[in-house]
């Protein structure tokens, strides 16, 4: 079981650690952006939701990220520019070894996880070199 604190950014950096934990506005925005759309995919970012990802990029030193991305509903579409400008950027590869949980941990925040979401959450694995069909039992476990 993962460490709990009393803050959730203190459980992300906890688990998230990437060396320094103030990651750079442009990918904090896209890696944001593109959380929100998998969690959007069902056409609602749920309180729950918007917490769990306001968090996470608070964490990171993304206060005004979150203020920016907050009330965004950013479309499907979205997604795969948003990773790869998060992917291609300084911190690479904490993106890729952070963002499908994040991405599922967003998603399920609400108590559900809508076939859209699950869709788009494919998708993302597959752009980033996974086996999509493997990243279902990945899925299941997530908290």
């Amino acid at each position: 079981m993962a460490p709990q604190f009393d803050r959730p950014e203190d459980t992300f950096r906890m688990l998230h650690m990437p060396g320094d934990t103030q990651i750079d506005a442009a990918t904090l925005r896209a890696y944001g952006t593109a959380v929100l759309c998998i969690a959007n995919a069902d056409g609602v970012i749920a309180p729950a939701e918007a917490e769990h990802i306001g968090a996470f990029l608070q964490a990171y030193g993304g206060e005004s990220v979150w203020k920016e991305l907050e009330q965004q509903r950013p479309p499907s579409d979205d997604l795969l520019p948003s990773l790869d400008v998060a992917l291609r950027g300084k911190y690479g590869t904490w993106v890729r070894g952070t963002f499908l949980l994040t991405a599922i941990q967003t998603a399920k925040a609400d108590g559900e996880y809508d076939s859209a979401e699950e869709h788009l959450f494919r998708v993302a694995a597959e752009h980033m070199g996974l086996d999509p069909d493997s990243v279902g039992d990945f899925a299941d476990f997530a908290f």
